[in-house]
Parts: C-alpha cells; sequence; structure tokens
C-alpha cells in the first residue's frame, strides 16, 4: 500500500517485504545488475544475510567495498552470517544508535534549508500518549513517517498543523 507514496517521495524502487524468496534476484533486476553499495539495517534478523548477498554477488563491478550498517534489531537480535563472506568480500560492518552532536546540527541545518524534508504523518499531544501507542503499533494504520508527539503547551504550535483527522 506504501509503493506509490514511496516512489513519489523519490524511491528509484520498492521491493515488497512479503516477496523475499529471491531478493538478490529482484535487486539485480531493479539495480541493473549492479550490486548495491550501503544497506541500512533498521531491522536484522534473517534478512541481514540476504542484504548481504545484494552487495557482493559482483565484487567486480565495485569501485569499494560494500557497507552495512546495522541500527535495529526489531525483526530479530540474532542473524545467522558466514563471516568468511564479510572477510573475503570486505564488507564493512558498522553499528549505528544515533549521531554526534555536529551531525545533529547538520541535519537540522538541512531540514531548515529545505534540503532534506523529513515525512510527517501525524502528531499527537503528550496527553494523547496512549493512542499514539495504539497507532503506531496497528499495521492497519498504514501510515508513512514519522508519529510525532507534542508537548500540551506547544500543540497549537507545533502540533495542530499535523494533527491526525479522526474518523
Amino acid at each position: 500500500d506504501k509503493a506509490d507514496p514511496l516512489l513519489n517521495l523519490g524511491a528509484e524502487a520498492v521491493l515488497y517485504r512479503s516477496d523475499m524468496d529471491n531478493f538478490t534476484d529482484q535487486v539485480r533486476s531493479v539495480t541493473g545488475g549492479r550490486p548495491i553499495d550501503a544497506v541500512m539495517d533498521l531491522a536484522g534478523g534473517e534478512m541481514t544475510d540476504q542484504f548481504i548477498d545484494t552487495m557482493i554477488f559482483d565484487m567486480n563491478s565495485r569501485g569499494d567495498y560494500p557497507r552495512l550498517s546495522i541500527a535495529g534489531a526489531s525483526a530479530g537480535n540474532v542473524s545467522e552470517i558466514m563471516w568468511t563472506r564479510i572477510y573475503l568480500y570486505q564488507v564493512q560492518v558498522f553499528g549505528v544508535s544515533h549521531g554526534t552532536r555536529e551531525e545533529a546540527e547538520q541535519l537540522v541545518a538541512w531540514i531548515r534549508s529545505g534540503q532534506l524534508k523529513p515525512v510527517l504523518h501525524a502528531a499527537f499531544r503528550l496527553s494523547e500518549l496512549h493512542e499514539a501507542e495504539r497507532y503506531f503499533v496497528n499495521r492497519n494504520s498504514n501510515y508513512l513517517g514519522k508519529i510525532v508527539i507534542v508537548p500540551d503547551a506547544q500543540w497549537a504550535e507545533h502540533g495542530a498543523p499535523f494533527a491526525l483527522e479522526k474518523s
């Protein structure tokens, strides 16, 4: 359901997580046969090994080494990985939890200048935190972008323009 909005935001391709049996072949198809340069793995679990596959299938076409950034484990904290593939293909693995203060300042500068446009789905009042949590975990909400919690005292200025329309 999110493919069209993602493509409208600038995604070059959308692959469906419900169809991961031939994931590397799908990547080859959308990249013109080239491996992916870098992966930001937000979920972990069994997909991590498949992400590595998408980066190493044609090392001769690469100008640099593949980079795998791990920034989450919502799909599983344990992944089965053949470590020989990491060192033989010189995959660079990074753990990413949060950036530096300088990186945060750079992000804010990009947002303020319009170079980076975060996708905001909706805002909730802090006093509606439980409702926001229920909305977040409900797969049928089908939200795209961030859900933001705004202190009640700042609602009129910072939250109300982005309030979720209640049906």
